[in-house]
């Protein structure tokens, strides 16, 4: 199997792919239920998922690749693999969240065929501005796409996640001091959806 979108270990990733000819990926909540609970069943072995959001036709992720050996210590892989093997073991998880999420979603709404795009779309991130730049517009993609006004309320994103003390996680609290705290973490995503909002008004 030739691996067109190799994932690295130890890299830093934006990662989004769309339904085939745009079909829909989410139709109804289970189905977003679903894709998260393959999500974590899945990814969290090779990377850690900084921020997600699904949307009806296509996701966002923002991964951090484990190092080789981090990948070793949780024995997750053997020493001596070799750095094509480690990059197939990496694909092969992203692999099986898509293959499993769409023999699920195939079954529920009685369809036939690929569900994704051939070829996950995948963007190195080389710094910390970057990084936190896409945190914002994976956030707010649900009011970038007018599907709700305020992404903090949006159900399929992991904003939900950074901004409720039980649910979030260890790296969520990094990255929210990496902004300056909780306070200047929202103000920022509230001055990037105002950013985009103005690009659009401009565009059109």
């Amino acid at each position: 199997m030739a691996i067109t979108t190799p994932i690295e270990p130890d890299r830093t990733y934006h990662i989004y792919n769309r339904g085939v000819n745009k079909t829909k990926l989410f139709k109804q909540t289970e189905h977003y239920n679903r894709f998260i609970k393959n999500m974590f069943k899945y990814l969290p072995s090779i990377c850690t998922i900084h921020a997600w959001c699904l949307l009806g036709n296509h996701f966002h992720f923002l991964i951090q690749t484990k190092s080789v050996q981090e990948l070793i210590k949780q024995r997750f892989i053997k020493s001596g693999l070799d750095h094509d093997e480690i990059i197939k073991v990496n694909y092969n998880q992203f692999s099986k969240l898509f293959n499993a999420y769409a023999k699920y979603f195939n079954l529920k709404v009685h369809r036939d065929g690929s569900l994704f795009d051939s070829r996950f779309k995948k963007v190195p991130v080389r710094s910390e501005e970057q990084f936190r730049n896409l945190i914002l517009y994976i956030h707010n993609n649900p009011a970038h796409h007018n599907i709700c006004k305020n992404p903090a309320n949006y159900k399929w994103s992991s904003l939900k996640y950074y901004l409720n003390n039980e649910k979030r996680l260890p790296f969520m609290t990094e990255n929210i001091n990496e902004f300056g705290g909780l306070d200047a973490f929202i103000e920022a995503h509230q001055l990037h959806q105002q950013k985009m909002d103005f690009k659009k008004e401009f565009l059109e």
